[in-house]
């Protein structure tokens, strides 16, 4: 069975790009009907923070994983411990009772420098003496350097080598007992059945010391699979400086859960239909592991939009108005209206909804009445008649009983057929004082929307403010 996991670091916000590799993570295994653990990977004490746990989570929630087991390495400790000391013990590892400040100040002018593996060549005798003394201590991974190189598959680049001199002997356990993120990786990957890990190319130089743990614990290692890293429009690594790379702040801008996952997916996969479109149940339907890309791709806000665009358009609108009601500006902007106004004006306006925020903007004259009219609208439109026409079109449509949009627009055509007018004479400047905009759905929906008491009011307050 194909089991596949998704292991996030709790010291920050889901970035774009760990957001993308859980999408593929879970559309394999799913694909498979296999099985995706959720690991939350928080051995580090000092960066690690519940509160991140739970807005990672919440962020993998929205774009619609689910998880068929939950892990968190705090609550493994004593394991990691356990497998430490068995290497230890096998001889694949050594305390190390070197001061990290004195290997701090080594290391800290010298990038390249390795441990020179001082503690390796102690004798039984001061390992005792420092342990009955309780000297603090790490264990280390014993990198032999044989000559040999440290060669492994990978499912996207294909065969990968690094030179065992290149690894240094890195640590497996801290002096708090608590593990270093390369032993609790892979103990947890072989204990959990991990079989594939999709991950990020920033990853690869990591695998190395992965395999020598696997190796030394004669453990099958999973398939890996180091994926492109997502970049910015101008070909850098997706950063701060692209826009927020923050996931749930595409929730909060209005771009749907959908969206994000179809836009994600494709960044990373390249599906065999010539679509861009697709909803969950047809990317794991259609998900084919081969199909990874093995090229960088690029990040493009607009057609991101785009695409969530064309969503919200297909979208039915008790599915929107949903949605909608997670922000409490739509709540309050919409308070005093009942279900089906509101649902009207959803259908009026969701053509023009690029993000579910539009709404806020583009649907306001919906609820209330424009405070401020388009000024370039009022110099085009309003010329020395309108101000007359406005209040003979008011009286027409308070001759109305049935305010109906096919009984407007006739009552609006005829009198302007009567005045001997165009019909955009009377509909733009019309437009302008309903709404505030030049641009607005059909103005005979828009209209019979707003009904002939707010229509009528509208007109009148219009004539006095604009003085016309």
């Amino acid at each position: 069975m194909i089991t596949t996991r998704f292991a996030p670091s709790p010291t920050g916000f889901l970035h774009l790009g760990s957001a993308r590799t859980a999408l593929l993570n879970y559309l394999y295994a799913k694909h498979t009907e296999g099985k995706f653990i959720l690991r939350i990977e928080d051995t580090d004490a000092k960066r690690s923070d519940k509160s991140l746990s739970a807005k990672i989570i919440e962020a993998l929630k929205w774009i619609g994983l689910e998880w068929d087991e939950e892990y968190y390495q705090s609550e493994r400790i004593d394991i990691y411990k356990k497998y430490a000391y068995q290497l230890l013990e096998n001889g694949f590892a050594y305390r190390c009772f070197c001061n990290p400040d004195e290997i701090e100040k080594k290391t800290k002018n010298n990038i390249i420098w390795k441990y020179d593996k001082n503690c390796l060549k102690l004798s039984q005798d001061k390992i005792d003496k420092l342990l009955k003394d309780n000297t603090n201590f790490v264990i280390r991974f014993n990198v032999v350097n044989d000559g040999n190189k440290i060669t492994f598959y990978d499912n996207v680049r294909g065969e990968v080598s690094f030179d065992k001199e290149q690894v240094d002997d890195f640590v497996l356990l801290k002096a708090d007992n608590y593990p270093t993120y390369h032993l609790a990786v892979c103990c947890d990957d072989h204990l959990m059945g991990v079989t594939d890990i999709l991950r990020g190319e920033d990853h690869l130089t990591n695998t190395p010391k992965q395999i020598l743990i696997y190796n030394a614990f004669n453990w099958e290692p999973p398939r890996f699979y180091h994926l492109p890293l997502i970049h910015g429009s101008d070909g850098k690594k997706l950063s701060k400086r692209h826009g927020s790379v923050d996931t749930l702040f595409y929730k909060r801008m209005g771009i749907l859960s959908e969206t994000l996952v179809n836009y994600l997916t494709l960044l990373g996969y390249s599906p065999q239909e010539n679509k861009e479109l697709f909803d969950m149940s047809e990317l794991i339907e259609k998900f084919d592991i081969k199909r990874i890309r093995k090229s960088y791709s690029r990040f493009d806000l607009k057609k991101l939009v785009s695409i969530n665009s064309e969503k919200i358009r297909n979208l039915k609108n008790e599915r929107i108005y949903d949605m909608l009601s997670e922000y409490e500006e739509f709540n309050r902007l919409t308070q005093g209206f009942n279900k089906e106004y509101i649902l009207k004006g959803i259908e009026l306006i969701k053509t023009r909804m690029p993000t579910l925020r539009d709404f806020f903007d583009r649907a306001k004259y919906m609820f209330i009445e424009p405070e401020s009219y388009d000024e370039k609208g009022l110099k085009k439109y309003f010329k020395e008649n309108t101000k007359d026409l406005l209040l003979q079109l008011k009286i027409e449509l308070e001759k109305l009983d049935d305010f109906k949009e096919t009984n407007i627009e006739n009552s609006l055509r005829s009198l302007c057929s009567r005045l001997n007018i165009k019909d955009a004479e009377l509909i733009h400047p019309l437009r302008i004082v309903l709404t505030g905009y030049t641009v607005s759905p059909g103005i005979f929906e828009v209209i019979a929307h707003l009904g002939k008491k707010v229509v009528v009011e509208r007109i009148e307050n219009a004539r006095i403010r604009l003085s016309i």
